[in-house]
């Protein structure tokens, strides 16, 4: 992978595990798959999501790398709209599958998640188009 693609795929994903990360402090998400991999390194000691995760969120920057030129191409209004309930819904079904537990009501913290995914996807554009710029 070249060094632009690791780049915006590790400035793209920082504010998705921070923000995970914030979450989990303020115990809005509560995880119950442990890291098992003797290869992990148990960063929820220090506060942080479980590795898992991080891992999910380096995979996800990385594929939205790949596929900028079509993302660059949906309007925006659309995209930010497909992304937030798409954004959402992967937390429910993660919730689903009893990888992340709710600690409030599941309308509540699908609310909070689409604002939270809407930020994200913005951020994401706009790093995108900095990172198209810098290639011209």
């Amino acid at each position: 992978m070249e060094a632009k693609a690791w780049r915006f795929s590790l400035l793209a994903a920082l504010p998705g595990i921070v923000i995970d990360s914030l979450l989990k402090q303020w115990n809005i998400f509560e995880f119950g798959v442990p890291n098992r991999a003797p290869l992990f390194i148990d960063f929820t000691t220090i506060g942080l999501i479980p590795t898992w995760l991080m891992m999910l969120w380096l995979g996800f920057t990385t594929f939205v790398w790949s596929i900028r030129d079509t993302i660059t191409s949906i309007s925006t209004k659309w995209l930010l709209v497909a992304v937030s309930i798409g954004g959402a819904l992967s937390y429910w079904s993660g919730m689903k599958l009893e990888a992340v537990f709710f600690t409030l009501p599941v309308f509540d913290t699908s609310l909070i998640l689409m604002l939270i995914w809407l930020a994200l996807t913005r951020y994401m554009l706009w790093l995108l188009s900095i990172f198209n710029k810098r290639a011209n």
